[in-house]
């Protein structure tokens, strides 16, 4: 019988605590933040301020806004919020309601940077936010 068999999950367990506890907590707390974050499913943009019923021209030209763009157009309903960004030295409030945006047209430039027609759908109340791939993702509601 191997030494592999003789260890129960628990010692296992145990073992890793005792030896790794710094790597095992940046561990747990990254597989918390993926499961908090899987639960946000809006993009959200920083940007401006926008409104329901207003057209709003953007231009994106940072990498993780080019990326959410992406992910957005390939949705069946391609849209994603936008807040204003917090004014300093409040973190918080700005970021708390925002506007949803429906992508009406894309221009995509040859340097990959897009020009961006939106409609303002309606506003939302931001309940839970996170990061995904460098932009903001968040649980919202209407």
């Amino acid at each position: 019988m191997s030494f592999h068999c003789l260890l129960s999950p628990v010692l296992s367990h145990l073992l890793v605590l005792k030896a790794f506890p710094a790597p095992y907590r940046e561990r747990r707390d990254a597989i918390d933040a993926e499961e908090r974050d899987a639960r946000l499913d809006t993009p959200i943009f920083v940007c401006q301020l926008s409104f329901p019923g207003m057209p709003t021209l953007l231009h994106f030209f940072e990498p993780r806004y080019r990326l959410m763009l992406r992910r957005c157009l390939e949705s069946p309903t391609p849209c994603f919020g936008m807040v204003m960004p917090p004014k300093p030295p409040s973190t918080s409030g700005a970021l708390d309601y925002g506007t949803m945006l429906q992508i009406r047209s894309v221009q995509m430039q040859p340097d990959g940077r897009s020009l961006v027609e939106t409609w303002g759908s309606y506003r939302f109340r931001v309940l839970e936010m996170g990061v995904l791939d460098g932009y903001m993702v968040a649980r919202i509601e209407r």
